[in-house]
């Protein structure tokens, strides 16, 4: 049975303090995850809270695929749970990534192709191996743990609205591989203007992967409107917040990319992802 917000954001205070919201000019509000925890991106409420409901006993191994920051959230996860951690990434991924994965303990696994092919040696081998499987990508049977995931980004939007100092009317998420955007359609549905951001046709932005099945349903059935982002939005969306004083990386400003190729006016919330790919 899902766990309520409050028990995942309680559970989330244990493991470090709120991150940030900024208050730009017209009403215009930002959480910034970038400093999540210490490490670059929210994907650590996710990795956390999945693998702390599974209570694998400690030396338990446990793999994923990623092209970046999921496999660090899980990494980091890991080895404050004393789980061991299995780590595949495509052989030609950012070496900022997975430099910053090999110093939380994991052990990485170059793979020949594309994150796809990540994604297929990690399950093969960890089906043969016994390991288990802690992935955001939902196949077949495979839901229980992708749908942990999306529960534990409950707890950014959870305390956006601690921190807003009024109801947003609208809220733009973007979409990467769907857990993110599902996560905030269903926090706020209902209750304000939901846009998703997604790639359009053309781009060649990171990170961004096809939707998955826990969150197709519900986007289809949920979105009040999709804008399509290109690379020179993103690029405008990271000049714009470092114009004022905040650094992001391209796949972290999809959402302030819709925000602002929309024209949108406040009250309005945007999550910054991602801080900058830097060591």
């Amino acid at each position: 049975m899902p766990q309520s917000t409050t028990a995942i954001r309680e559970f989330h205070r244990t493991w470090g303090p709120a991150t940030l919201l900024h208050t730009l000019p017209g009403r215009i509000y930002l959480k910034d995850e970038s400093q999540r925890f210490g490490l670059n991106a929210y994907k650590i409420l996710g990795a956390s809270w999945a693998l702390s409901q599974l209570k694998l006993p400690p030396g338990t191994v446990v793999a994923t695929a990623t092209s970046g920051n999921h496999g660090r959230g899980v990494a980091h996860a890991c080895r404050r749970l004393g789980l061991e951690c299995v780590v595949y990434i495509a052989a030609g991924a950012n070496p900022v990534r997975m430099r910053r994965i090999e110093r939380e303990g994991a052990r990485i696994v170059h793979v020949n192709g594309n994150y796809d092919a990540s994604v297929a040696a990690c399950m093969a081998d960890a089906a043969a191996h016994g390991w288990t499987l802690v992935q955001d990508l939902a196949k077949g049977d495979y839901q229980q743990i992708p749908e942990l995931i999306i529960e534990g980004y409950s707890t950014l939007f959870a305390e956006a609205e601690e921190q807003l100092p009024e109801p947003p009317e609208t809220v733009v998420v973007h979409m990467g591989a769907g857990n993110f955007a599902a996560a905030g359609l269903r926090h706020w549905i209902g209750r304000a203007r939901i846009i998703v951001a997604k790639p359009a046709p053309e781009a060649v932005l990171p990170d961004c992967l096809i939707l998955d099945e826990p969150s197709e349903g519900l986007l289809d059935s949920g979105v009040d409107q999709w804008v399509d982002i290109t690379d020179d939005d993103v690029r405008h969306a990271v000049q714009y917040l470092a114009d004022h004083g905040i650094a992001a990386g391209p796949s972290g400003a999809g959402g302030v990319a819709g925000m602002l190729k929309l024209g949108i006016q406040g009250p309005a919330l945007a999550v910054i992802t991602e801080g900058p790919v830097v060591d």
